[in-house]
């Protein structure tokens, strides 16, 4: 990186008077600026291909996971999807377990997207609409194509052992929901917002583990009146 400054001597003074170019001299305050070295530059283009990568190896995951579930996608399978060789697997990932933890954590991250930007598209201060949004949120990804349950869900009961690092990191990313629904419910006024979380995360559980089940969209609008009237019920109570 190459650094570099503009300053008085710089000035187009040509044409102006003595006093004129004084008074320019005096205002100019001097400009920093750098250019990039070549090295940088090839630092940034190799950053770039280098999460290119990586993300086309975390977008194989999702679809794998989603199809077959974690435990039953061997590596073999991830590198054949993501046409990258092992030696470059392993270059953004410690292990599969360090990998399905990090395909999680993105469905996680996506998922959040996707319930905020239902909370902006409503144009409401509502939190009752917000936290409908939910199941409108499911019910959009759901819609138009086989629906292969949640990925969360799927990872959480994939195995038994309770330190399994998938399990454990399907178990962070509920928390995170269930903390947002607790959030929206405390600045609702609501007493115990906790208590709310928990029985409107069994809601949106429930439906979806029915929604794959069945294939059946019915299942979530069930669930988001069940969930409207847990609602108002807990509104009911602080008015």
């Amino acid at each position: 990186m190459r650094f570099g400054a503009i300053g008085p001597s710089d000035l187009p003074l040509n044409g102006l008077t003595i006093g004129q170019r004084s008074l320019a001299i005096l205002r100019v305050r001097p400009i920093l600026f750098y250019s990039e070295t070549p090295t940088t530059k090839r630092r940034k283009a190799a950053k770039l291909v280098a999460n290119s990568t990586r993300d086309n190896l975390i977008q194989a995951g999702l679809d794998l996971f989603h199809r077959h579930g974690i435990h039953l996608v061997g590596l073999d399978r991830i590198l054949q999807k993501a046409g990258v060789t092992k030696t470059t697997f392993y270059n953004h990932f410690e292990s599969k377990e360090h990998f399905s933890c990090a395909v999680i954590d993105r469905f996680g991250e996506e998922l959040h997207a996707r319930i905020h930007r239902r909370f902006d598209a409503s144009h409401s201060d509502d939190v009752k609409q917000h936290l409908l949004a939910v199941f409108d949120a499911w019910d959009q990804l759901s819609s138009g194509k086989v629906f292969r349950g949640c990925l969360l869900v799927g990872a959480g009961v994939a195995s038994g052992d309770r330190n399994d690092p998938a399990r454990q990191a399907a178990i962070r990313n509920k928390r995170k929901l269930l903390e947002a629904y607790q959030d929206l419910a405390t600045s609702a006024g609501i007493k115990n917002a906790r208590r709310f979380a928990t029985r409107f995360g069994l809601l949106v559980d429930g439906a979806l583990i029915a929604r794959h089940l069945y294939d059946d969209r019915a299942e979530i609008e069930e669930a988001r009146k069940m969930a409207e009237q847990l609602i108002n019920e807990e509104l009911a109570k602080i008015r």
